[in-house]
């Protein structure tokens, strides 16, 4: 007689888990979305500012109920202020 776990289907372990953010990246629209940081994607829609801070690195201010900012790493500016047409 089977159990309910023995029975349970299983999945690959690369399913059953949250994608990796390179995945997540690679599965959203690239003319809307852009990684700012190695664990930060950003969507374009809603950029409120870039502006400088300190040790030559950037902020990125969103346009949200929390003006949340993102730090952005240096190697991803000279990008994001591409797409931005900066």
């Amino acid at each position: 007689m089977l159990r309910s776990l023995d029975a349970a289907p299983i999945l690959p372990p690369r399913l059953s888990s949250s994608p990796t953010i390179a995945e997540l990246e690679g599965m959203l629209d690239p003319a809307r979305f852009v990684r700012v940081h190695r664990a930060t994607i950003a969507n374009l829609d809603y950029v409120r500012e870039l502006y400088s801070w300190f040790s030559d690195r950037m902020m990125l201010r969103i346009n949200n109920l929390k003006d949340t900012e993102l730090t952005v790493a240096r190697d991803r500016v000279r990008t994001l202020k591409d797409r931005l047409g900066l």
